[in-house]
């Protein structure tokens, strides 16, 4: 067993996790549910045959691969499909007329939902870093007029709820500018997120100790320069941490994102439960996907906490 590691940090989550779900278990069993983890596979990824049809009336010439002579002298064909049983070579065929199956797996709308907020939740953390970064040095302005614009903005995003901020957006915002529903809510969800990450910026800045400004001024650099160059190589390792936790939240709060009709992963499973009536397994189901996203980023932020040796407790 290696010195460092401690085998709480790693099975105090899992036995966590088993216990609650063995709690939710014994609740379920006490209402009489009936599981029915079946409904969940073909939204997950299921087969589907696809009925092909000529585009006009013609003549079969071959079955395997299937080969259809139109109307008007050019060839209808399709490789990778089946011909009906008891299509024959020399047969007439119409429009109408199911002459072929073509066969393929297609991904369920619960996996559909996933990649749209995988998508929706990496372009807004994308998005937010900017702002984010802006209000941080707006907010650290000397000038007290620009730093109190900077503590203004950050507070009321900060003190009112996600769910007003994207509703006010899509509706007054989004419409004014003609935005399509997946752009407002990103939009929104990256200026909410921009604010807490300009208050994670100025303290990691602020951490920074005062010397370290001052050498940079007897080196000769100004302001900026101090800041590019001096000041933010070392706040960021600073900074990792809590912008990794905040970008976890992120994607959970993309979810409210469903409220202006985005199928992501929360919408898509009040659709499936509303065709399946198995809720208990649809949520189990959701909030599992979820958790693969946010340990996946969790990994991804202690790999460049490792990279940058942020100092761990």
């Amino acid at each position: 067993m290696s010195a460092g590691w401690r085998p709480w940090a790693t099975l105090g989550p899992l036995l966590l996790a088993a216990g609650l779900l063995g709690l939710l278990v014994a609740a379920v069993m006490g209402m009489d549910y009936h599981w029915r983890w079946s409904a969940l596979g073909p939204h997950l990824i299921s087969e589907q045959v696809e009925s092909l049809r000529p585009p006009q009336a013609g003549t079969v010439r071959s079955v395997a691969p299937l080969q259809i002579e139109l109307r008007d002298g050019s060839h209808w064909q399709c490789a990778d499909c089946q011909a009906v049983e008891g299509l024959q070579i020399g047969a007439p065929v119409w429009p109408e007329d199911r002459v072929a199956e073509r066969r393929g797996w297609h991904i369920g709308l619960l996996l559909q939902g996933l990649g749209l907020t995988v998508q929706v939740s990496l372009l807004a953390i994308l998005v937010s870093i900017p702002p984010g970064l802006a209000l941080a040095l707006l907010r650290m302005q000397r000038a007290a007029p620009l730093r109190r614009l900077g503590i203004a903005l950050i507070e009321i995003i900060r003190g009112t709820p996600l769910l007003v901020q994207i509703f006010l957006f899509y509706f007054l915002v989004g419409t004014l500018l003609g935005l399509e529903r997946m752009t407002a809510g990103i939009v929104a969800l990256s200026l909410f997120t921009a604010a807490y990450v300009a208050e994670i910026v100025r303290a990691a800045i602020e951490s920074v100790p005062r010397g370290q400004w001052e050498a940079a001024q007897v080196l000769g650099l100004n302001r900026r320069q101090a800041l590019q160059h001096v000041i933010l190589p070392q706040a960021l390792p600073r900074m990792l941490p809590a912008l990794g936790g905040q970008f976890i939240l992120l994607i959970k709060d993309s979810s409210l994102l469903s409220v202006i009709a985005l199928t992501d992963l929360t919408k898509a499973g009040r659709e499936i439960i509303a065709a399946t009536f198995a809720p208990f397994e649809v949520w189990l189901a959701v909030a599992a996907l979820y958790l693969c996203l946010t340990l996946s980023l969790g990994a991804l932020v202690r790999h460049w906490e490792r990279r940058f040796g942020v100092a761990r407790g």
